[in-house]
Formats: structure tokens, C-alpha cells, sequence
């Protein structure tokens, strides 16, 4: 009876050995293949920064396609690429900004950060901080809410980041921000066309019944840019006074454009459900 009780611990004891020979294999293996991943994903970060380094002196290349090009293709690689497309969202060209901001919109959240930081600095250029802002917008993230509001609000702030906040603002759909974007509209539309015209865009898209009372007037608004941006943003809502108004512009506008876009206009309406 000793003799098998002697066995059976033996046998026990064999368990735990091969048992614990098992793990430490399974663990040392897992180690291994945590290391070598560590050390692959290093390589491939060194070796896309290699990259990079190719790229970054075509961004100052006097060929606009060449550094609009050369915007595109950092986009596919990822936080090690933001610092020199942030730097691009201060070309002097419109396309090569907006090539750069769809590169750093592609690489994300990690992007956020240093959009934010761009726009805060009030030391950059108009065209950084601006593009910054309709990046943010664009990327639907939560700070480019804040921000855009705080800069549509001010005053005080460059033309060129107050009209891209209005834009950001439309990107990101925020009812909440109506009330702000009417306010301004009130003293914007008197002498500021521009600014107008992406506030009205934005109300269009953020498609908020408490926006129609004003946005009819201008309807009648000397502008005809601002006219035909008042039809499109009416024509995201089903209302018969809407659609009423916009026919007496089908038959009275002065404008032929004018005439059509609110023709067209009310045939969408018939779309929408």
C-alpha cells in the first residue's frame, strides 16, 4: 500500500514537472514573439521614417504638384508623418493645403494634438491656423467643436479662421451650435459675404428647422452667390412656405442661375421624406 502511494506521488510529481517544463516553453516562446514583433515594428518605424525623410524636401519643391504629391503620399505614414504635413497646411497654394489636410485627416486621432496646437498659436499664419480648424472639422473630432466655436465667436479673430470655423461647425452637424451661428450671421451678412456664405452652408447641413426664419431673407440678398447658397440650404427642408418662396424666385429672380437652382431646388425638396 506504501509502495503505490510511493508510485502515485511519483507519478504526481512527473505531472508537475512536465507541466511546468510545458508553461516555461509556452512562456519562453510567447517572450520571443513578443520580441521579435517589438523588433519588426521598429525596423518598419525606422524604415518608413527613412521614407519620410525622402518626402519632406519635396514639400518645399517650387512644383505645386510635386508637393501636393508628395502631401498625398505621407498620408500612408501614420504619427511619424504629422510634423511635416502640419507644415504643409501653410503652403501658399489651396490644393496643396487641402492635400495635406486629407493626408493627416486619413492618419486620425493620433493627428489631433498637433492640430489643435497649430491652431492655438496665434504666432502662425491665417492659412495654418485656418486649415488646422477644417482639418479638426473634417476629422469630426470633439475639440474642433470647442474651438470652432470659441473663433466664430471673436471678433476679433482673422477673417479667413472665423470662415472656416462656420465650415467646421457644418462638418461636425452640431444643432447646439445654431445659436451661434445666427448670431453671427446677423452682422455678417450685412457686410461680410464670405463669412456668410459658409455660415449659410453650414445651416444647410446641420438641416435644424429653427434656422429657416433666417435664412429666407437672404433669399433676396444682393449677392448672388449668397442667394444661391440660401436656395441650397432651404432645399434640406420640407415645408411648403420654403417651397412657396422658392417658387416666386423660379419666376422673379433677376438671375437665370438664381432661377434654376430654385427650380431644382424644389424638385429635392419632393425627395426628401
Amino acid at each position: 500500500m506504501k509502495e503505490k502511494d510511493h508510485n502515485g506521488k511519483a507519478s504526481f510529481l512527473e505531472i508537475i514537472s512536465t507541466s511546468s517544463t510545458f508553461i516555461s516553453t509556452v512562456l519562453i516562446a510567447l517572450v520571443s514573439i513578443f520580441v521579435t514583433t517589438q523588433y519588426n515594428n521598429k525596423q518598419l518605424e525606422i524604415a518608413q521614417i527613412k521614407e519620410i525623410s525622402t518626402l519632406i524636401p519635396k514639400l518645399g519643391s517650387d512644383n505645386e504638384n510635386e508637393r501636393k504629391f508628395s502631401a498625398i503620399a505621407l498620408g500612408l505614414y501614420g504619427k511619424n508623418a504629422v510634423p511635416p504635413l502640419i507644415a504643409i497646411l501653410d503652403d501658399s497654394k489651396q490644393d496643396v493645403r487641402d492635400a495635406g489636410s486629407k493626408s493627416i485627416a486619413l492618419i486620425g486621432e493620433e493627428a489631433v494634438p498637433a492640430l489643435e496646437e497649430a491652431f492655438r498659436n496665434k504666432k502662425n499664419s491665417e492659412n495654418l491656423r485656418a486649415t488646422s480648424l477644417w482639418t479638426l472639422g473634417s476629422m469630426n473630432a470633439p475639440s474642433g467643436l470647442t474651438l470652432a466655436r470659441e473663433a466664430l465667436s471673436d471678433s476679433s479673430e482673422n477673417p479667413t479662421v472665423r470662415k472656416d470655423a462656420a465650415t467646421a461647425l457644418g462638418f461636425l452637424k452640431d444643432k447646439d451650435s445654431i445659436g451661434t451661428l445666427l448670431k453671427v450671421l446677423e452682422r455678417a451678412k450685412v457686410n461680410d459675404d464670405t463669412l456668410t456664405e459658409s455660415i449659410v452652408w453650414s445651416l444647410g447641413r446641420i438641416a435644424d428647422p429653427s434656422a429657416i426664419d433666417s435664412l429666407m431673407p437672404l433669399l433676396d440678398h444682393a449677392n448672388e452667390k449668397i442667394r444661391l447658397r440660401a436656395i441650397w440650404a432651404l432645399s434640406q427642408f420640407k415645408s411648403d412656405e420654403v417651397t412657396k418662396r422658392l417658387q416666386v424666385l423660379m419666376e422673379k429672380d433677376s438671375s437665370d442661375v438664381v432661377k434654376d437652382a430654385a427650380k431644382r431646388a424644389i424638385e429635392w425638396q419632393k425627395r426628401i421624406q
